[in-house]
């Protein structure tokens, strides 16, 4: 097969998971519109992520499909799916459940991606794909140097079918009113240079960090960032973390700005706009990556060396920590957001 191959008219990309987990498949898909060109390429995501891909011109249709529905509801997406007639199904989800979703779909070629440490979906992708592609990350450590990133990993499946695949940013499209909408929120608030970005998911109170922690977190983040605004955004997911420091960061308004449930596109928006995002291992390492913005990331220190690697921030400038016990933490973390901000003015 080459590029452009006219075998290939109708694709679909299967990404039923997280924000951050389709964002890494982005440089995939890239891979995919400039080998196919012509292709009627649909990505099949989740409920979750049905409007951070919309309007991308990589893709020319988008499908919800949710795992949780049954019945009728299943069965009409799947018959819609079926009309695709696809001549290919790339299942991106290392998932049994995704690798059975294309099977029931049905299409000559079902390329795959799954690990090999877990053995009933390498089972299920033996009996369901035609050409499954499964990652050696190593669970020991010592081997860390040789895992690679995720996003690497999922050009295998292009190559597996005979397409070119070539490393590629992260995307995501951002529309004009979100980006007005963080302009004039920065505008209004006085924010004269772009702000400091922490997300404040619920993984801040894992590893013994308790809301204090947190707080003392932005705390330091402010005293490093310059003069510049520190923003935290809390999303709905994220109710222990949000429950446990709003009281406290009720009376730091005067030098946070706290924003809570915005949509995907102001999310996305307001990190585009920012100058630093810190943040543990969510979505939003990889929103700060679509957006070309510095990241520090923060991954839990028992599997730092392969979390650190495998969903490291993608092709901008970042520093990675391992989640260590608190105070300390919150100075290296900190230092690491002091060091990256001063290695950007000196880029410029």
């Amino acid at each position: 097969m080459t590029p452009g191959d006219p075998a290939f008219r109708s694709v679909l990309a299967l990404r039923v998971d997280r924000i951050g987990d389709l964002l890494v498949t982005t440089p995939a898909i890239r891979n995919l519109r400039c080998a196919l060109p012509r292709a009627r390429i649909t990505l099949v995501t989740s409920p979750l992520c049905a409007d951070v891909l919309t309007g991308w011109d990589a893709l020319d249709a988008i499908e919800v499909f949710d795992p949780a529905d049954r019945g009728e509801a299943r069965a009409h997406v799947l018959g819609r799916l079926r009309q695709s007639r696809p001549d290919v199904i790339f299942a991106f989800t290392p998932k049994s459940s995704v690798y059975l979703l294309a099977k029931r779909i049905g299409a000559p070629l079902r390329v795959g991606f799954g690990y090999q440490a877990r053995p009933l979906d390498v089972a299920v992708a033996r009996c369901t794909l035609t050409h499954p592609v499964f990652s050696r990350v190593p669970e020991d450590v010592e081997r860390a140097h040789e895992v690679p990133h995720h996003a690497d990993e999922l050009m295998a499946l292009l190559r597996a079918v005979g397409l070119p695949a070539t490393q590629r940013p992260m995307e995501v499209p951002i529309a004009q009113s979100d980006r007005a909408w963080a302009h004039d929120l920065l505008a209004h608030g006085g924010i004269a240079v772009p702000p400091i970005v922490v997300h404040l998911s619920d993984k801040w109170l894992d590893e013994g960090w308790n809301p204090g922690d947190v707080v003392a977190l932005l705390d330091a983040l402010t005293r490093v960032a310059g003069g510049r605004q520190v923003a935290a955004t809390v999303g709905p997911a994220d109710a222990r973390v949000r429950s446990a420091v709003q009281p406290t960061l009720a009376a730091r308004q005067d030098r946070l700005l706290v924003l809570e449930n915005l949509t995907f596109g102001r999310w996305a928006a307001l990190i585009a706009a920012s100058a630093l995002v810190v943040s543990p291992d969510t979505g939003a390492i990889h929103v700060a990556s679509a957006t070309r913005r510095p990241v520090v990331g923060v991954y839990a220190a028992h599997r730092f060396h392969v979390l650190s690697r495998q969903w490291a921030p993608w092709m901008v400038p970042y520093r990675a920590l391992p989640k260590e016990r608190a105070r300390p933490g919150v100075e290296r973390i900190a230092l690491a957001a002091a060091s990256l901000l001063e290695e950007m003015a000196e880029a410029r």
